[in-house]
């Protein structure tokens, strides 16, 4: 007994194979970024305190913090 393969199975390779092309010769996606920093003082100053209010008020109290602590020596040793 064989399997027989639907009409369309065969459509998918090629299609797949011209996905692979467009994506290969597309110049690579960059873009600037929408605030940069230094470009906009008043705010840069304004998320500067959000952040600050944010990690003394939110995250610090309640062991939300971004420096992790390594109890092992090991893992003191691969974060740089």
């Amino acid at each position: 007994m064989s399997a027989a393969i639907p009409p369309r199975a065969g459509a998918v390779l090629p299609a797949l194979a011209l996905a692979l092309a467009l994506a290969l010769a597309a110049p690579p996606a960059a873009a600037e970024p929408i605030l940069p920093e230094g470009r906009f003082p008043a705010l840069d100053e304004a998320m500067a305190r959000h952040a600050r209010q944010f990690y003394t008020l939110d995250a610090r109290p309640f062991g939300l913090s971004l420096n992790p602590f390594f109890r092992d020596e090991a893992g003191r040793a691969a974060t740089p």
